[in-house]
């Protein structure tokens, strides 16, 4: 009978574990009134990055894990620069800097798009100008699109696209609202591959 409770306990956790792994992160990207990028991240009921926290714990635990925290600031890069030396210093940072977006890189096909809407307009006082911006936007933006079809799950209507060439306007403008979700797993094996590499190449020392 001892058995069975316990190995209704450990399988109940077992689920409970699964379960919450399976948890969609959301993350929200945007541009905002004057351009700025502005970004939120939620899961479940628990949202972050709408205030920009230098003190908050997850920002630094996140700096920490994936090596950053060495470099956010001035004085940090000094201190290194003075106990490491500059070579390793700069090798270091690139290290870092390429497991990130490597990482990132790989996660993108895991994420699920809900909602990737762009707007453009291209637009000057010259209209031959705006048309060549035009052509020149296209000419980028489309093929970049194709592989995003191709290579993200993007949800059904995901994908809003607005460019066009406005010759009665002077006054160009870019515009993007991104919503994105990836499981806790994946970011886990994510931050674990990191941690990893960061240990191979001594990053926390």
């Amino acid at each position: 009978m001892g058995w069975l409770i316990a190995g209704g306990i450990l399988g109940g956790l077992i689920l409970l574990i699964t379960v919450i792994l399976s948890l969609p992160v959301y993350v929200y990207l945007k541009s905002g009134e004057n351009g700025e990028f502005l970004w939120r991240g939620r899961l479940l009921w628990l949202t972050f990055g709408e205030t920009p926290n230098p003190d908050s714990l997850i920002r630094k635990t996140a700096e920490r894990l994936v090596g950053l925290s060495k470099f956010n600031d001035l004085q940090k890069i000094r201190e290194s620069v003075n106990e490491a030396g500059l070579s390793l210093t700069v090798t270091q940072f690139a290290d870092v800097l390429l497991a990130l977006v490597g990482r990132v890189l790989w996660l993108l096909p895991r994420c699920r798009v809900h909602k990737l809407a762009l707007r453009v307009v291209c637009a000057d006082t010259d209209g031959g100008d705006a048309a060549m911006d035009y052509g020149t936007v296209c000419a980028v933006l489309y093929p970049v699109v194709g592989y995003i079809q191709n290579k993200l799950r993007l949800k059904k209507h995901a994908l809003q696209l607005d460019v066009r060439c406005d010759f009665d306007s002077t006054q160009s403008e870019f515009a993007y609202d991104i919503k994105l979700s990836v499981s806790i797993w994946q970011i886990l094996k994510a931050l674990i591959f990191i941690v990893k590499r960061n240990v191979e190449k001594e990053i926390y020392q």
